[in-house]
């Protein structure tokens, strides 16, 4: 009978992901993970094949888990904007200075590279903007969003524009380094969903139905 695991896969993924923002997934080795975790390299590689395997599955491990999280706050109480924003808030909350975020970006061109990793990226990039729109149709089922404030508002277009405006928060502040990136996506956040706010009642945007 097999010894149980004493520390789970996702443990494991995320001692890399610490790895990965403090030094960067170039000088990643499985020493540098199995000394976070107390296993030994040739225990990691039993577990994940290769370093190359170990950071496909870091890659991978948040492309459900991220969009679930967002999805939550279609039935949070009060405001499902303000919920959402939140959400997306707390997803950049882990990113704590101009270096890790130099780290982690560097990660992310490196799936662009790749053929492997890049079909995750997109399956993430996609499942974000999708989960985003869930519950940007619970709001305006709601009666949060403004069909009026602009002839394009419409939910798909919307989910894109918020999603394209959290990355963008988060790649200005790593150049700039001005405050706290999660404050900076929250600001940049509300402000790019103040013009789509109903001043009040319940008035659908196309595509909420």
């Amino acid at each position: 009978m097999p010894r149980p695991r004493t520390v789970s896969d996702g443990e494991i993924l995320a001692a890399a992901a610490v790895v990965i923002g403090e030094i960067g997934p170039d000088r990643l080795t499985l020493g540098d993970v199995g000394r976070r975790v107390g296993l030994a390299p040739a225990t990691l590689l039993q577990r994940f094949g290769s370093r190359r395997e170990l950071l496909l599955a870091l890659a991978g491990h948040d492309v459900d888990a991220v969009p679930a999280r967002l999805r939550t706050a279609a039935s949070a109480p009060g405001s499902l904007l303000d919920a959402l924003v939140a959400a997306l808030v707390d997803t950049a909350s882990h990113i704590d200075s101009p270096a890790r975020f130099a780290n982690h970006l560097a990660f992310l061109l490196k799936d662009l590279a790749d053929p492997d990793f890049q079909a995750i990226t997109h399956r993430y990039g996609a499942g974000v903007t999708a989960a985003i729109r869930d519950v940007l149709a619970a709001a305006a089922d709601r009666g949060e969003l403004d069909a009026d404030a602009d002839a394009d508002a419409d939910v798909d277009a919307l989910a894109h524009l918020v999603h394209v405006v959290y990355n963008g928060a988060l790649v200005t502040w790593g150049m700039t380094s001005s405050g706290q990136p999660a404050d900076r996506v929250g600001q940049h956040l509300r402000q790019v969903l103040a013009p789509y706010r109903a001043a009040g009642g319940r008035r659908a945007v196309a595509g909420s139905a």
